[in-house]
């Protein structure tokens, strides 16, 4: 906590904590040797309820017909194309 990565908070009512644990990886270079070592909290997100710590699942994804949509407007454009990953570790109810 003292480097601010971490955030304490208090559990509202009628929630639970789900279960966690590290998961430790050893990176080697291309001779074998070790490069670092890294690690990551994970959360053992399979052992959700739906009703008590969901109750629905949102998967943010266009349709074929606005993806077509785009291709197009960026061929007509001349546009590059650039991809990226976007990951969404944590997000709170309404």
């Amino acid at each position: 906590m003292t480097n601010q990565t971490w955030i304490l908070v208090h559990l509202p009512k009628h929630r639970r904590v789900l279960q966690n644990r590290w998961v430790f990886v050893v990176k080697y270079t291309g001779s074998g040797e070790i490069d670092r070592f890294k690690a990551r909290l994970v959360i053992k997100g399979f052992l959700q309820q739906y009703g008590v710590d969901y109750n629905g699942i949102f998967v943010p994804v266009i349709s074929m017909e606005v993806l077509r949509l785009l291709l197009t407007i960026a061929a007509l454009l001349d546009l590059k194309f650039t991809r990226w990953m976007s990951r969404q570790r944590f997000s709170t109810e309404p």
